[in-house]
């Protein structure tokens, strides 16, 4: 019985850490200055926050500057909140990021200091949020997409970019 437990065990294991890159994920390292601007979501992801998350309509942005620092403007707040629980409220913040590779695929990685960051999710209120932001393409423009719950879930929200 102790080996059919750790058999099962052993496979629930191995499917939730399979290899969950799509073949739309930016494989090759991105340039800062190809990140740089203003990301507005898809329309796609305005009828899914509508729809699906019963969100509000609000101007929602995501804007990366050449200095390292991001700032967001009233993202929905299931993007951090647990099993992606939409609650109708929004984040927003200012912080930095920078790029990192996870696995075959490069990510967005911001950091937010929740002493001056207003989320509405139970984050602590000292310290700091990290967010890995998937990106999308393989040229520039990318896109951002925010995995909302389990990344494999295929629940995301896109943002496009819209200026430089």
């Amino acid at each position: 019985m102790p080996r059919l437990l750790l058999v099962a065990v052993g496979l629930l294991l191995t499917s939730c850490f399979r290899d969950a890159n799509p073949s739309d994920f930016t494989l090759g390292q991105p340039s800062v200055k190809d990140l740089v601007g203003t990301y507005t979501p898809t329309e796609h992801t305005t009828e899914l926050l509508k729809a699906t998350g019963k969100y509000p309509v609000q101007n929602s942005s995501i804007t990366l500057k050449d200095d390292g620092t991001i700032t967001i403007a009233n993202v929905p707040d299931w993007w951090l909140t647990s099993f992606g629980e939409a609650t109708g409220k929004f984040d927003n913040g200012s912080g930095t990021w920078t790029i990192d590779r996870n696995k075959k695929w490069w990510l967005l990685v911001a950091s937010f200091p929740t002493a001056t960051a207003q989320f509405s999710s139970s984050v602590p209120r000292s310290g700091h949020v990290t967010a890995m932001l998937s990106l999308v393409g393989q040229k520039p423009p990318y896109t951002l997409q925010l995995s909302v719950s389990d990344p494999n879930a295929d629940v995301a929200m896109h943002y496009q970019k819209t200026d430089s």
